[in-house]
């Protein structure tokens, strides 16, 4: 059965495909408790997909904020009542002057991996106009508390956040790009500023997703909408790819998350 379970999957998402078929034979043999990871959409996606609607078992996501893209999944009995405290989340926040420090979505990511903290205990960051808000596994709470203190040269003072119902974005800012084609290689490249040659290195060593999914496919075709992530540089969302009028290209306008 997993057999043919896998067959819907990429090669890339075998191993977590076969973690959530575990769960869900798991969850069907007894009362079991399970609170997996962070996951992201595509992954949410897959757990919907496997677990579908079920007697034995209910299962639920929650990231702490309504907004929240990376959460975790609580899988439990029928007979059990959610609370909110089972996903063992901590929302901290910490305040920032913009007018001398810059601070982005992936330098506050960077400083959390740079401490050795899985990606796994991490869910979503957002950078306002002058506070950060970022979401951890409550089992990393003493070691963040503890250890982290600082981000480049700015002194942080973390807060615990208890509002539930916090609502709010990262904000977006736009960019007009000029691109060959409409094709991966050709955006990530216009996307990076890096040749096309580096471009297509990035696609084949699995540094691309496209909608959270990896791409190894360069010549895979880009549309609107679009959300295009390479390591190590962030990610943008695609609003809208059209031909020139002299065909000589494209012009592509991203949303770049702060």
């Amino acid at each position: 059965m997993n057999e043919n379970v896998l067959v819907h999957f990429s090669k890339e998402e075998t191993v977590f495909v076969k973690k959530i078929l575990s769960y869900k034979k798991q969850s069907e043999a007894g009362e079991r408790f399970v609170l997996t990871a962070f996951l992201d959409p595509r992954e949410q996606d897959i757990v919907k997909m496997i677990f579908g609607k079920n007697d034995q078992f209910k299962y639920d996501f929650d990231g702490f904020v309504d907004t929240s893209e990376r959460k975790r999944c609580f899988i439990y009995p029928s007979f059990y009542e959610l609370n909110k405290d089972d996903y063992n989340l901590v929302c901290y926040s910490f305040k920032f002057n913009p007018k001398y420090f810059k601070v982005s979505h992936p330098k506050v990511l960077g400083k959390l991996l740079s401490m050795g903290i899985n990606k796994e205990h991490i869910g979503d960051i957002y950078v306002l106009e002058d506070t950060v808000y970022f979401i951890v596994s409550k089992s990393i709470s003493s070691y963040i508390e503890n250890e982290l203190s600082q981000l480049g040269k700015l002194k942080i003072s973390l807060k615990v956040e208890t509002d539930i119902k916090l609502t709010f974005k990262s904000e977006n800012s736009t960019r007009i790009l000029h691109s060959k084609s409409n094709r991966l290689d050709a955006l990530v490249s216009a996307i990076s500023k890096k040749s096309r040659n580096i471009s297509k290195e990035l696609i084949l060593s699995k540094a691309i997703k496209i909608n959270h999914k990896v791409v190894t496919n360069i010549s895979e075709t880009i549309k609107n909408g679009d959300l295009i992530s390479i390591r190590k540089f962030g990610r943008v969302n695609l609003i809208d790819i059209k031909e020139k009028r002299n065909k000589k290209g494209y012009i592509v306008e991203i949303g770049s998350e702060t």
